[in-house]
This record gives C-alpha cells, sequence and structure tokens, in this order.
C-alpha cells in the first residue's frame, strides 16, 4: 500500500513538472512601426501619461506622434467645434506604448480628448502657419 502511494505521488509529481511549472519564455514585443513623415514635414511626439494630453503649438506640415506611456488604454480623438462635422482624427484604443501619428495641413485650433478619460485628459493643438 505504501510502495503504489510512493508511486502515485512519484508520477504526478512528474506529471506536473511536465505540464509547465517551468518559466514560459517572454513573448517579444514588436517594436513600433515607423511613422510615415512627408518630405519637407517636422515630427513632434506628445506623450500620454498620467491621465494627460499635451497642448502643443505646431506649424503647418508637422506629424504629430502621440505615445501612450500610461498602463491603460488611451485614445486621441478629434472634437470638431461645429457639431455634426466628423473629426479628423480617431486612434481608436492605444494599449501601453501604443502610438499614433496624424499630419497637420492647415492651420487652426484642434481640440483633442481621450475617448475613455474626457474629463481630465482633453487638450489643444494650435497650428501656425
Amino acid at each position: 500500500m505504501i510502495r503504489s502511494m510512493a508511486v502515485v505521488l512519484i508520477v504526478l509529481s512528474l506529471s506536473l513538472v511536465a505540464c509547465g511549472f517551468s518559466n514560459p519564455e517572454a513573448t517579444p514585443v514588436p517594436p513600433s512601426p515607423i511613422p510615415t513623415v512627408p518630405a519637407g514635414a517636422t515630427f513632434v511626439t506628445a506623450e500620454m501619461s498620467e491621465f494627460l494630453h499635451e497642448d502643443l503649438e505646431i506649424k503647418v506640415n508637422t506629424v504629430v506622434e502621440w505615445i501612450n506611456k500610461d498602463a491603460t488604454l488611451h485614445t486621441t480623438s478629434h472634437i470638431p467645434s461645429e457639431s455634426g462635422v466628423q473629426g479628423l482624427w480617431n486612434s481608436g484604443r492605444l494599449a501601453p506604448g501604443g502610438t499614433f501619428t496624424y499630419h497637420f495641413q492647415k492651420p487652426g485650433v484642434y481640440k483633442y480628448v481621450c475617448l475613455i478619460h474626457p474629463v481630465n485628459m482633453n487638450s489643444t493643438i494650435t497650428v501656425t502657419e
């Protein structure tokens, strides 16, 4: 009886070890794609961190890249000043480390917001000639 119990315990122990008590290999995270910046354009980064968006003042023909530096999902979404008008960009949900770019080609004041956290994540980008 004791011998059969010992055999059962040994078989169970070996089964558990074989089933994955080892450390799994880390899944490599692919690098973010390099944003396309048209010839002659300026490139600017804007961080989403600590549940805040940045106010920016940029020139026409600037590409802005938003980077999610928080540990939660965020968006960057243009809020048009006129109702019924479609926004110019919507990043969709950006996971931590995710990026989104938009090329500003016209002067103006562009309001934008995180649709997940609109109360405290809203800002403007002022584009000048």
